[in-house]
C-alpha cells in the first residue's frame, strides 16, 4: 500500500532563525509568510503532458491574489502560449516564465514548461527541452524548487511519465536533489492516492510529496454543469440541491488545496536557492554528447559505405586481374617453313614445277644434263623395266620436261617469327592501366577506412568519458538511462498505433526507434571503452556488431 506523504517541514538547522510558518488563514488572504529577508521564490513546474501543470499555475495565481472559489479567475494569465491541441500533446508551446506577487509582496517566478512525452514525437520533446534550457538561461539565475507533477490516481509511473521525469532530472545536478518535490494531481486525500512510491526513480524516492485535487478544475466543471442546467430551463429543487452540493465540494476542495499549499510554502521557505548554471552546464554537456553520438553514427554509416566500396573495388580488381592475365599473351611465336637449295658436290634430279620441291632422284647416276631428255633412264622415270614420261616418285608425278639436274637438293628450312595480336594487345594495355587505377583507389579507400575507424574509436572513447563525467554530476545518474526510457516510450507508442495509424507514420517511428537503439549501442560500447574493457582497435568492430545485433543482421 502506498505510504502517506509526510507534510511536516524539516526542522531548521541550529543557529538559524525559525521560519514564520504559513497558516490556512493567512494564505486564504493571499499572504505568504517567509523567513527574514526572503521575499521571492523561483519555481520550475515540470511534468508529463496532461498532468495539469497549467491548472496548477492558475490555482497558484488565484491563491496569491487571495481569491475564493467564487472569485476565481479561470484564465488568470497569458493563454497565448497554449496551442489547443489534444490532451496527449503538450498544451504549452514553449517554456515560459511568469512572475506573480502575493498580496503581501512576496514575488514568485514560475517557469511553466511544455510537457514532455508529446505524441508529436521525440523531436518535439527536444524542442521543448531546448525551450526549457533557453528560459532558464535567460530568466532564472537560481531556482528555489522544482515541482514535478504526476497523476496520483495511477499506481505507478507510466512509460510516458517515467520518460518525462528521467529526461528532466537528467539535466538536474545532484546539488538540486533536496529542492525537488513531487506533486500528485487528481488526489483529494491520501485515501485516494494509489501511487506506489517504490516505482519512482531511485533519485526521487526521498523527495517531498504533496497531493492535490485542483479546485480550479472543479470550479470550471461546476460552472459548466450549472450553465448546462440553466440552458435546459428553470432549475428545479433537486437540481439546485445538486448544484449546492457541487459548490460546497468546490469550496471544500479549495480549503483542502490551501492546506496543501500551506505545507508547500512552508517547505519552500526552508530551502536554499540553487544556481542554475549547473543545469545549463549539464544541458550543454548532454548536447555535446548527443552531437558526438550523432557524429559517431554518421562515421559508422560512412565506414559501412567505404567498406562496401572497398569490397566492390576488390571484386572489380579481381575481375580485371583475370582480364590482364587472360590477355597477357598477345604476342605469339609463329613457325614458318621455306624451301631452299642446299649445295652438294654431286648432282641430283629435282622437279622444277612451282611449289613441288621434290628431290626425285638423289644422287642421279646419269651424266649431268641440262636437257630434260637426257634424264631418260633416271630412276625418277624408270622402274627397272619400263621408262616413263612422268615422274614415278611419290609426291611428284610431273612431266620429265619439268625436271633438271642440279648440284643441290631442295631443303625445307624452319623460320620463327613473333606475331602481335593488336586487339589482345590493346585489351591488355587498357586492363593493366585500369588495374593500376583500381589499386590506387583501393589504397585510398583503405586509408579512409583506417582514418575513419580511428576517428570513430577516439570519438567513442570520448563519448564514454563525457557520459561518465555527466553521470557523476546528473541527478538521474546516467546518460544512457534517458535513452533507454526514450526507446521504451517509442516502443510503447509504436505498439499502440501499430494497427491504427498510417504506414508512413509507423515507418517514421520505426526509423526513430532504430536510430535511438543505435545511439544506445554507441553509449554501451563507449562505456566499455571508457573503462578500458575493450581496446581501441576493436571498438569499431564492436560498434559494427552492436548495430548488426540491433538490426537483426
Amino acid at each position: 500500500m502506498a505510504s502517506v506523504p509526510q507534510p511536516t517541514a524539516p526542522a531548521p538547522a541550529a543557529g538559524k532563525e525559525k521560519p514564520i510558518e504559513n497558516t490556512l488563514e493567512s494564505l486564504a488572504k493571499g499572504i505568504i509568510n517567509t523567513s527574514k529577508n526572503k521575499d521571492k521564490f523561483a519555481i520550475m513546474l515540470v511534468g508529463e503532458t496532461g498532468t495539469g501543470k497549467t491548472s496548477v499555475l492558475s490555482l497558484l495565481v488565484n491563491v496569491m491574489a487571495g481569491r475564493q472559489p467564487g472569485e476565481y479567475n479561470l484564465e488568470p494569465y497569458d493563454v497565448t502560449n497554449e496551442h489547443g491541441g489534444s490532451q496527449s500533446q503538450s498544451q504549452t508551446n514553449t517554456a515560459k516564465v511568469y512572475r506573480f506577487e502575493s498580496v503581501n509582496g512576496i514575488k514568485i517566478t514560475v517557469l511553466d514548461t511544455p510537457g514532455l512525452a508529446d505524441t508529436r514525437g521525440l523531436q518535439k520533446d527536444k524542442e521543448h527541452k531546448d525551450s526549457i534550457a533557453a528560459a532558464i538561461r535567460d530568466n532564472i539565475p537560481e531556482v528555489t524548487a522544482v515541482i514535478i507533477l504526476a497523476n496520483g490516481t495511477n499506481p505507478r509511473l507510466g512509460v510516458a511519465t517515467d520518460y518525462a521525469i528521467t529526461t528532466l532530472t537528467a539535466i538536474f545536478p545532484n546539488t538540486l536533489a533536496n529542492n525537488i518535490c513531487l506533486l500528485f494531481t487528481n488526489v483529494a486525500s491520501p485515501l485516494s492516492w494509489n501511487f506506489k512510491s517504490d516505482t519512482l526513480p531511485v533519485e526521487l524516492r526521498k523527495s517531498r510529496r504533496f497531493l492535490l485535487d485542483n479546485p480550479l478544475a472543479m470550479r470550471r466543471n461546476y460552472l459548466q454543469i450549472k450553465k448546462d442546467a440553466e440552458a435546459e430551463g428553470e432549475i428545479d429543487e433537486n437540481t439546485q440541491d445538486t448544484l449546492n452540493d457541487l459548490e460546497a465540494s468546490v469550496n471544500a476542495g479549495h480549503e483542502t488545496a490551501l492546506k496543501m499549499l500551506v505545507k508547500l510554502f512552508n517547505w519552500l521557505d526552508t530551502l536554499e536557492a540553487q544556481p542554475t548554471k549547473e543545469i545549463m552546464s549539464l544541458y550543454e554537456q548532454s548536447i555535446k554528447i548527443d552531437k558526438s553520438i550523432s557524429s559517431t553514427l554518421a562515421r559508422m554509416t560512412q565506414l559501412a559505405e567505404k567498406r562496401g566500396n572497398l569490397e566492390r573495388l576488390i571484386k572489380e580488381s579481381d575481375g580485371i586481374k583475370l582480364d590482364v592475365e587472360g590477355s597477357k599473351n598477345f604476342k605469339s611465336e609463329i613457325k614458318k617453313k621455306k624451301w631452299i637449295f642446299q649445295d652438294h658436290n654431286y648432282h641430283s634430279t629435282l622437279c622444277s614445277e612451282p611449289q613441288c620441291y621434290s628431290n626425285c632422284h638423289v644422287p642421279c647416276s646419269l651424266s649431268f644434263s641440262v636437257d630434260p631428255k637426257g634424264l631418260r633412264g633416271c630412276a625418277a622415270f624408270w622402274d627397272g623395266k619400263n621408262h616413263f614420261d612422268y615422274c614415278i616418285q611419290p609426291g611428284c608425278g610431273h612431266h620429265m620436261d619439268k625436271h633438271r639436274h642440279y648440284n643441290s637438293t631442295w631443303f625445307e628450312e624452319e623460320e620463327k617469327e613473333m606475331y602481335t595480336d593488336p586487339v589482345a594487345k590493346k585489351r591488355h594495355e587498357e586492363s593493366t592501366e585500369l588495374l593500376k587505377k583500381k589499386e590506387i583507389s583501393i589504397k585510398d579507400v583503405e586509408k579512409i577506412i583506417e582514418n575513419t575507424g580511428k576517428e570513430m574509436a577516439e570519438a567513442t572513447e570520448e563519448i564514454g568519458r563525457l557520459a561518465a563525467k555527466y553521470s557523476e554530476l546528473s541527478l538521474s545518474g546516467s546518460f544512457s538511462g534517458q535513452v533507454k526510457k526514450s526507446v521504451k516510450l517509442l516502443e510503447t507508442h509504436l505498439e499502440a498505433i501499430r494497427n491504427k495509424s498510417d504506414p508512413e507514420s509507423i515507418t517514421q517511428i520505426e526509423a526513430s526507434l532504430e536510430q535511438l537503439k543505435n545511439k544506445l549501442r554507441v553509449l554501451e560500447v563507449a562505456a566499455e571503452a571508457a573503462k578500458k574493457k575493450i581496446s581501441t582497435p576493436t571498438i569499431v568492430d564492436r560498434l559494427g556488431q552492436k548495430v548488426k545485433d540491433v538490426l537483426g543482421l
